[in-house]
């Protein structure tokens, strides 16, 4: 995050100096590189929030499956609904 915050203000500040001098090939390369790299800063940050929210979800929900599989029968199962064992599993 932070460094897509240094790229996106890095190309503003050359898109602001470029804007003062004039027509420069130089400020125009520097400008489409901050942009491209911000892009890829996006995507790559895109794809390791969703890996890592699939993986801890995965973890969560094998816990969870751990847990209930095993529960003592008679202190649990004999007590609470099926209907509410699957709803518990249902909302997380």
């Amino acid at each position: 995050m932070f460094l897509w915050i240094v790229g996106k203000t890095s190309g503003d500040i050359f898109l602001k100096e470029w804007g003062i001098l004039g027509e420069s090939e130089l400020y125009m390369n520097l400008y489409l590189y901050f942009s491209v790299a911000g892009t890829f800063l996006i995507l790559l940050r895109t794809i390791i929030i969703t890996v890592f929210g699939i993986k801890g979800a995965k973890t969560i929900h094998d816990l969870m499956v751990n847990r209930l599989t095993k529960a003592p029968i008679n202190l649990f199962y004999d007590v609470t609904p099926i209907g509410r064992v699957l709803n518990r599993l249902s909302k997380d």
